[in-house]
């Protein structure tokens, strides 16, 4: 009886938060830049549920996902970058220290901010892809 009321208890716990998590993605509405040129999260969240669809991959990896949006606008907020590709904040962190050790990305403070500067001449990492530079991708992305 006891393992059957700790299960009942689990189930009613799941649905709870997934009706709280609906409406909040209901009520959630994307960071828009000066220069929006990426989409929300479209294909990732279900617009009528709100819930996150299940078996889901892209091409791009989150580095180059995180490359492209600061391509895109270059003093986005870790938090905004984050809900822009669907990661948690610490994850683009970790990205985009990736991506400065490597010299792919400049980080320059500016006040309270942080401005982004990408060396578009480095070549991507990949055997298969090394012939072409950052500069690349990014033209074939967004031209």
């Amino acid at each position: 009886m006891v393992v059957c009321k700790q299960k009942l208890t689990y189930i009613i716990t799941r649905i709870y938060f997934r009706i709280l998590f609906r409406e909040f993605l209901g009520e959630w509405t994307m960071p828009q830049t000066k220069d929006t040129k990426i989409a929300p999260l479209s294909g990732y969240i279900n617009q009528e549920t709100g819930i996150k669809n299940g078996h889901h991959w892209t091409f791009l990896t989150n580095h180059a996902h995180v490359l492209l949006c600061l391509a895109n606008n270059n003093s986005l907020r870790m938090r905004d970058i984050a809900n822009i590709i669907g990661i948690t904040e610490r994850t683009v962190q970790q990205i985009v220290r990736d991506l400065s050790k490597d010299g792919y990305v400049k980080l320059t403070r500016e006040g309270r901010c942080n401005r982004y500067e990408i060396d578009d001449s480095v070549s991507l990492r990949h055997p298969i892809e090394q012939h072409k530079t950052i500069g690349d991708l990014i033209r074939l992305i967004f031209e």
